[in-house]
């Protein structure tokens, strides 16, 4: 059945919602009463009766889980310009299920471009804040999901010692994170979060407290960050690995223990913080080598027992550097080669 607003001496719907005006509501009760079907009811205000359309496409995508009926639903009247820029935001919403910066990011330009080939007939047939949601959602997957699926929390404009300290300041993205939740109510003038917007807004501020973690502070010791830092790089490492991208999965899963190795080392109080970024204590390591990596870390925590002896975990280890050192194209034995890793 196709969508459309009831007449008084229609039918009432049996599989699909009753849209009446509110003139109408009167005689859609009476009918509704009568007739002994019951689907849901809507009261559409004169400014929504150009967007009934977009009205049955948001009450859809509440009742399914799947979006499969924005290609199939009979939209009636109102087929133009809907369904294509129905189609576009379902696009964007898969995009952020699946944290994918490029999708949103692509599917946030087909439909402002859409928009921008309406012509006067049809704007006042689309939500009042459609353009702005959408430009606002584009900018978020450019400069707060990109950074969560390629980059990384720390990153600093200049290269300097003082950065490799990166618990001792709060993420750059963290920042950028909470300037960004703060003017999403600003940008549509409303005073609050819109309602459509509310779950990425939550999503925001729950990543943000979850952030603030990995600086050290009263609360939140230099170990306590090390410890969330691995466990963030796992998870990114999952979402590479879900994704088919196991290149980068193995390259957080190095870093993931490469840190977690640093945090046992360093509550075993045989990491030197007076340098930037650590180094092992004098002695410590049997190479004589102070420069902190994943292969040292475990050599020391199997001399000194910091952990239960495994010789599965150390041969593990060493594979996942391995895999490391051939996807950053450091495999081999040169002096050279051992150094860069080294510096990694």
């Amino acid at each position: 059945m196709s969508v459309r607003l009831w007449k008084p001496g229609d039918p009432i719907p049996s599989d699909a919602p009753l849209y009446f005006r509110a003139a109408d509501e009167s005689s859609a009760r009476t009918a509704y009463h009568l007739q002994g079907n019951a689907p849901l009811t809507v009261r559409v205000a004169p400014n929504g009766e150009a967007l009934l359309g977009f009205i049955h496409g948001y009450i859809l995508a509440q009742e399914r889980q799947d979006h499969a009926w924005v290609t199939s639903v009979d939209l009636g009247q109102y087929e133009f310009p809907t369904r294509s820029i129905l189609i576009g935001c379902t696009e964007i919403v898969r995009g952020l299920r699946d944290y994918s910066s490029e999708r949103v990011g692509a599917a946030c330009g087909s439909v402002e471009q859409q928009v921008k080939r309406l012509t006067a007939t049809y704007t006042h047939c689309l939500p009042q804040h459609l353009t702005t949601a959408i430009g606002c959602i584009a900018d978020f997957a450019r400069d707060v999901l990109s950074v969560l699926e390629y980059g990384s929390p720390f990153v600093h404009t200049r290269s300097i010692p003082a950065n490799k300290d990166w618990w001792s300041n709060p993420p750059s993205l963290l920042t950028r994170m909470q300037h960004f939740s703060r003017a999403i109510s600003g940008r549509f003038g409303l005073g609050s979060v819109p309602s459509g917007l509310i779950e990425l807004s939550t999503w925001l501020n729950e990543t943000c407290d979850r952030l603030k973690r990995l600086t050290a502070t009263r609360l939140t010791t230099r170990d306590d960050a090390m410890l969330e830092a691995s466990a963030y790089c796992s998870a990114m490492a999952e979402r590479y690995l879900l994704r088919g991208n196991c290149g980068l999965a193995v390259l957080l899963l190095h870093r993931s223990a490469d840190l977690l190795l640093l945090r046992t080392c360093a509550m075993s109080n045989v990491i030197d913080f007076t340098s930037a970024g650590g180094k092992y204590k004098q002695g410590i390591s049997r190479s004589g080598d102070r420069r902190i990596h994943l292969v040292a870390s475990v050599d020391i925590a199997n001399t000194f027992n910091f952990l239960s002896p495994s010789q599965a975990r150390t041969d593990a280890l060493g594979r996942l550097n391995e895999w490391r050192m051939y996807r950053l194209g450091l495999s081999g034995h040169s002096f050279a080669t051992q150094a860069a890793f080294r510096m990694a």
